[in-house]
């Protein structure tokens, strides 16, 4: 009779899936490409599977926020696709680097940025935005030899971006490491994906 049942509930378990995991090591900040992902078969937990991938291609050209090891599990809280979702934006703004982490930032980190506007007594200093993920980072010589860094974030709203842009144009910007890990918006999700 065990043997019996044992055999029924084989039959009725739906086959388990594959799911995209690192084909090698992939460091933070790495942009993937061809070959970065492949698929394993895992019966993974309905929570784990929501944030998971089944379509490897859908990643292609996403950055890696944390270290990946060659047969992790790709997530979506672990990656941020330059350009973010459907209706995203991306801006560029120039920082002295002296004000930019001293050289220290990566691509795939999250930023909050900062700016000071007006002078003197009026002068007021505030969050222009939070916890966004940087994209693309250059570093150049500025007015006077200064050395400036050029940062690219990825935005998910027009009132970031407008923020964002008038704050660049009319003040002084500061760059902060994001400790605040929350779920991005411009994190790529297992629905921006077609399974093979």
């Amino acid at each position: 009779m065990a043997g019996t049942y044992a055999a029924v509930t084989g039959a009725l378990t739906p086959p388990a899936e594959r799911w995209a995991v690192a084909a090698r090591d992939l460091p933070p900040g790495h942009r993937i490409g061809p070959g970065d992902l492949s698929l394993a078969i895992a019966d993974l937990p309905d929570e784990i599977a929501g944030q998971s991938f089944r379509a490897p291609e859908s990643l292609l050209g996403a950055i890696v926020l944390g270290p990946l090891s060659q047969g992790a599990l790709v997530q979506a809280g672990g990656l941020v696709r330059a350009g973010g979702v459907a209706g995203g934006r991306e801006v560029s703004f120039p920082v002295a680097s002296n004000l930019s982490l001293a050289g220290s930032l990566r691509v795939g980190e999250r930023v909050d940025v900062v700016a000071t506007l007006g002078s003197g007594d009026d002068a007021s200093t505030d969050f222009v935005v939070r916890d966004v993920p940087v994209v693309a980072i250059s570093t150049g010589d500025g007015s006077l030899g200064a050395q400036t860094t050029v940062i690219t974030v990825a935005l998910s709203n027009d009132a970031d971006v407008l923020a964002l842009a008038h704050a660049a144009g009319n003040g002084e910007l500061v760059v902060v490491r994001s400790t605040d890990r929350s779920e991005s918006p411009t994190s790529p999700t297992p629905e921006d994906q077609t399974a093979p």
